[in-house]
């Protein structure tokens, strides 16, 4: 499966935070921000990928819910449940939307249009 660079070049990190591990493998949690006032930006399925390079990291290990925002107030618009992929490489979405409850569990992605912003933290290394 290819992944896309979703949020490559649109990322803020607005706070970061080193913590515990060995010397050579510092554990991480990077608060992140991103969008894109032009287009919109689609993330979190399996070809959309908000992948750990993006956000600064090798590994992902842990994170919180992807918090959607419109830009301008801070008013939050959607909280979408995320989780690691297995092999830590990138942050999947659940399909929280979905009307169907059996598909609210899968990986989906979610389109966040050019008005609002997406906020999530994530631990790492």
């Amino acid at each position: 499966m290819a992944a896309t660079n979703a949020v490559s070049g649109l990322t803020t990190v607005k706070r970061s935070f080193q913590f515990g591990g060995m010397a050579s493998k510092k554990a991480k949690r990077f608060i992140v921000t991103f969008t894109d006032a032009s287009n919109g930006v689609t993330v979190g399925g399996t070809t959309n990928q908000i992948l750990a390079a993006d956000l600064g990291f090798k590994v992902i290990e842990a994170c919180g819910n992807l918090v959607v925002f419109t830009t301008a107030t801070g008013a939050v618009v959607a909280i979408v449940p995320a989780a690691p992929s297995p092999d830590g490489s990138y942050v999947a979405l659940a399909d929280a939307k979905s009307t169907t409850a059996a598909n609210q569990e899968n990986p989906a992605d979610l389109a966040i249009v050019s008005t609002q912003s997406a906020q999530i933290w994530v631990d790492g290394y």
